[in-house]
């Protein structure tokens, strides 16, 4: 049985870190390994740790995941992340960023990047480089620890945050689809099938289908942008249908069903109420 997480003394690790490699108690960088020969115990993250491992192989544990990190990937832990590294190889070479969550959400300039950073980070947290990829991060995190080299230059730290805030681009353009961009268009073209037919179509998966995109990662799109899943999107979509067609004309409600594509009075009953607390019956006498 394994200790219960600990909360890792990075403040010792920046007390002991060279003025060169760190600002204030807001960022440090190294690619010291003596770090993780440290970190064989659990233990729960204050900051936030990006791990670029340019050669070799680590194996870590996050929220009870196993991740194994094979060269060159990008793994990246959030604040209060549960973390144990659980084994490395002997030819590790490896570089850390570690970000206090003030210094962090400054990198991430709005909100809604924020949140779909957050999001999308929790989901997946280690990303394959290519080649290329490789040698793009390796020269960033060079960039960095020289930025921090310069410890009179007096916009040393606006320096490291714009390096920092293309860091963070380049991990999201070049490792999870352009998520930050892509997504806006997959929740536009949702909204704009969920409005375009006057037969709202109830299942999920054609949309998804429709944005090129599994059921299960549509899913994950629609909700970390929107705060809602697809399904309750069309639920709320299809009841204002239902409640403008019962107020707008006398159809019987079995009419009403019919147009609507439920398969018999009763689930289109039972789905009101639930919906809007009424039956269709009552809404209408309500309201007209």
């Amino acid at each position: 049985m394994k200790n219960k997480a600990c909360l890792f003394n990075w403040q010792e690790q920046f007390d002991k870190a060279k003025s060169k490699e760190k600002i204030n108690y807001d960022l440090l960088y190294s690619n010291n390994i003596e770090i993780l020969k440290n970190n064989f115990e659990p233990y729960q993250t204050h900051y936030y740790l990006d791990i670029f491992i340019e050669k070799g192989s680590v194996v870590v544990m996050l929220d009870m995941k196993k991740y194994e990190l094979q060269a060159p990937a990008l793994f990246l832990a959030q604040e209060n992340n549960e973390l144990e590294f659980i084994s490395y190889s002997n030819d590790i070479k490896i570089h850390y960023l570690v970000i206090a969550p003030s210094l962090k959400d400054n990198f991430l300039t709005n909100n809604i990047l924020n949140t779909s950073y957050h999001n999308k980070v929790k989901a997946k947290p280690l990303y394959s480089l290519e080649s290329r990829e490789k040698k793009i991060f390796s020269n960033l995190f060079k960039d960095v620890k020289k930025c921090l080299s310069y410890t009179t230059t007096p916009y040393r730290i606006e320096a490291v945050t714009n390096l920092t805030r293309a860091y963070y681009y380049l991990s999201l353009k070049e490792k999870t689809e352009n998520v930050f961009f892509n997504d806006y268009g997959v929740c536009e073209k949702f909204f704009n099938l969920l409005n375009e037919y006057e037969t709202i179509n109830k299942d999920t998966n054609f949309y998804a289908e429709s944005c090129n995109l599994s059921k299960g990662y549509f899913e994950f799109v629609i909700k970390s942008n929107t705060g809602k899943t697809p399904k309750r999107w069309i639920d709320e979509k299809l009841a204002n249908e239902c409640k403008k067609r019962l107020l707008e004309n006398d159809y019987s409600t079995e009419k009403i069903a019919e147009e609507l594509g439920f398969n018999s009075l009763a689930n289109f009953s039972n789905f009101f109420k639930r919906m809007v607390n009424l039956s269709p019956s009552e809404f209408r006498r309500r309201n007209k």
